[in-house]
């Protein structure tokens, strides 16, 4: 946990930063999830966080969407359903509306910006595990809301930042401001029996995540070297830069972050981090 924690800076921007490993349902891991109590401990942390907030949308940021090379998409669809039969349990399901208005708004704010976005308006795709995983935690706590998917590309990591900028311009003007998950795995190569086997640069990945993450200054995700993540063989650089963008932290430094961790571990060669996260001081937090 943030020694400095301080709930009351935020304003109303904050997020939260979740795994979704498929196993960790019990549907799913069936007695193997076992393996990982830190982070089921940890979703549950994150899940009466979110109840707190009572968040009326959740902007969920998820690598497992529609992905472009050179874009993000927004899904501006009326709802978004899907269940986990590709992970062996179809009976967890979930359907969610979506806020199409902020849906649009949000699509509009990232090409003012610059971002080059592809609204997901007429080809639904289902709901991806990326966001079913941590929403399933979620939704024991807190179940009233709506959701707006944001699936990250191939854009750089800085560009995701400035991403999560404009989603914050996007919901500016809101009294309740929305809650962002980021959903992010970390490293994939933190053990030689994990999925992709072992680098050494796995951990220092995971290693510098959790350091950043814990000083408030988010906006050095950008700084990471890019051949230790392109060999950590991770899927949440890019969502987390986003929530750095949308709490009000940039590449320079301006902001920081309070952040929470609750727990942070790799049982099955994947690093799993979860956390809470409000504003950053110094940014431009507006009357929200």
């Amino acid at each position: 946990m943030s020694e400095t924690f301080d709930p009351s800076g935020h304003r109303g921007y904050c997020g939260v930063v979740c795994p979704h490993p498929p196993i960790l349902l019990p549907p799913v891991g069936r007695g193997r999830e076992s393996d990982a109590v830190a982070t089921r401990i940890g979703m549950e942390a994150v899940a009466g966080r979110v109840r707190e907030k009572n968040p009326k949308t959740i902007l969920c940021v998820t690598p497992h969407g529609p992905a472009y090379r050179d874009a993000v998409c927004v899904s501006t669809v009326e709802s978004l359903e899907g269940d986990m039969a590709a992970f062996g349990a179809p009976g967890v399901r979930m359907a969610l509306p979506v806020d199409r208005v902020l849906a649009d708004r949000i699509a509009d704010c990232l090409e003012r910006a610059g971002i080059p976005v592809v609204p997901e308006a007429v080809r639904k795709a289902p709901l991806d595990h990326g966001c079913l995983v941590p929403l399933y935690f979620i939704r024991t706590a807190w179940a009233d809301f709506r959701i707006v998917r944001i699936s990250t590309g191939f854009l750089s990591v800085e560009a995701h930042l400035r991403a999560g900028a404009a989603l914050r311009t996007a919901v500016e003007e809101m009294k309740e401001k929305p809650l962002l998950l980021a959903s992010a795995d970390l490293s994939h190569v933190l053990r030689d029996d994990g999925p992709y086997g072992f680098h050494p640069d796995g951990p220092v990945f995971d290693r510098k995540i959790e350091q950043i993450l814990r000083s408030g200054h988010l906006g050095s995700l950008t700084s990471l070297d890019a051949g230790m993540v392109e060999n950590a063989a991770q899927c949440g650089l890019r969502p987390i830069a986003v929530l750095a963008g949308y709490l009000g932290c940039d590449a320079e430094g301006v902001g920081q972050a309070d952040v929470e961790i609750y727990s942070h571990e790799g049982p099955y060669g994947v690093g799993y981090l979860t956390a809470f996260a409000a504003g950053c001081k110094g940014a431009d937090d507006g009357d929200g």
